[in-house]
């Protein structure tokens, strides 16, 4: 199965952004840029043609099935320097390469949810590690306040590899992405 991801970087002056996908095990690609248009290009670029927030998502496939995630993007002129603008949860997994254990940190998690003024909706929460085959080698729940989850995660029992995790939220993937244990 594969497992949709990417990273985009943006040139807000002239409104286009270049998207790069980070998609596991994915043979195909289908970008809906949230204003209409969409493409079957791995890494596109992409111009809108106004300011604004667009939520961008990417559906990943092969012929096991697909994946699709998402994230809202800010384009145009920025007024609030004061305010940071990232609008969604952010998901890390450090240290990376990792030997004994990784930590996972999940902050701003009412972000993640759909009711965001009523945070208790945005789990629960669940990370999984895949060997580099796509074998699931670790399912964990997670636990944590309404506004944060820091879980470490021992790995001292897996061979030396690429291993690629995911976390999700109320069954929607919030995060993804590779770690290396050594």
């Amino acid at each position: 199965m594969p497992v949709a991801a990417f990273e985009y970087t943006a040139d807000s002056a002239a409104l286009a952004i270049e998207f790069f996908d980070g998609s596991f095990f994915a043979t195909g690609w289908y970008w809906n840029f949230g204003d209409g248009t969409t493409s079957t290009q791995r890494h596109p670029v992409h111009s809108y043609a106004q300011s604004g927030a667009y939520t961008v998502c990417l559906t990943a496939s092969n012929m096991t099935g697909s994946d699709t995630v998402c994230d809202t993007i800010q384009l145009g002129e920025i007024t609030n320097l004061g305010e940071p603008l990232a609008r969604e949860g952010v998901v890390r997994v450090y240290p990376n390469p990792a030997t004994n254990e990784i930590i996972l940190e999940v902050e701003r998690i009412h972000e993640f949810s759909p009711h965001p003024h009523r945070p208790s909706t945005a789990g629960p929460f669940i990370f999984t590690l895949y060997d580099a085959l796509g074998r699931e080698v670790l399912r964990l729940p997670l636990q944590g306040t309404v506004s944060r989850v820091e879980e470490r995660i021992d790995i001292s029992d897996l061979p030396a590899g690429l291993y690629f995790w995911r976390v999700e939220a109320g069954g929607a993937q919030v995060g993804g992405g590779k770690v290396v244990v050594y």
